[in-house]
């Protein structure tokens, strides 16, 4: 049997493509066309350079958002957007979720203990609007963690300062500019706490 052609493969990856964006807005109705368009264009810029979609990750990520963009309908201009850059983390947690892309099983993972952190923020008498902050931010983290494939084990002192201190496109947008300094000492005592309890306590809350 004579193997596809150029042509051919890009004709059928095109199509994967498309229906793997419509399988996305059909899980995701309330998708914005933005969100639909980072998503196309991520997947596109993968195709032009062979990256299978099993193997996107945070740093496919950054080389798409850095890239010279000559994709037709798509405009560099799109590409220095920070919610461009959300749109496109969230479609490739999707990815994720939904396991087209394999994630390592020594990955720390503390989204599952979010909820247990909220309850014990609310018995523990923070106010509302604490609550809500913190649990963010712990959000925040999680995601993070995740993205940069980060091992449970190798969760340390180095590693909050790293997530204290990065410069932030995490789909979280809940850190910026000068902030990212003044609260250094906060995220690094919160991040040490979630590393040490979350697996185990779903969160302790000693801040």
């Amino acid at each position: 049997m004579n193997s596809p052609s150029n042509s051919q493969r890009r004709a059928r990856d095109g199509a994967d493509n498309v229906a793997l964006v419509a399988a996305y807005h059909a899980d995701n109705p309330g998708l914005s066309p933005g969100a639909l368009s980072a998503a196309r264009h991520f997947l596109k810029w993968a195709q032009a350079r062979k990256v299978p979609v099993r193997d996107l990750d945070a740093s496919a990520i950054g080389r798409f958002l850095r890239h010279r963009c000559r994709c037709g309908r798509y405009s560099p201009n799109q590409l220095r957007s920070p919610m461009y850059a959300t749109y496109t983390r969230r479609f490739l947690r999707y990815l994720e979720e939904t396991g087209m892309i394999a994630i390592p099983s020594d990955t720390a993972r503390f989204g599952a203990h979010l909820e247990a952190f909220g309850k014990k923020l609310d018995i523990a008498g923070y106010s509302k609007v604490s609550c809500t902050t913190l649990l963010s931010h712990a959000s925040h983290f999680a995601e993070w963690v995740l993205q940069q494939r980060v091992p449970v084990t190798a969760i340390g002192d180095g590693t909050i300062d790293q997530f204290a201190r990065h410069e932030c496109r995490c789909g979280e947008m809940t850190k910026h500019g000068d902030r990212v300094v003044r609260r250094q000492n906060i995220w690094r005592r919160l991040g040490r706490r979630l590393a040490e309890s979350g697996p185990r306590l779903g969160f302790d809350v000693r801040l």
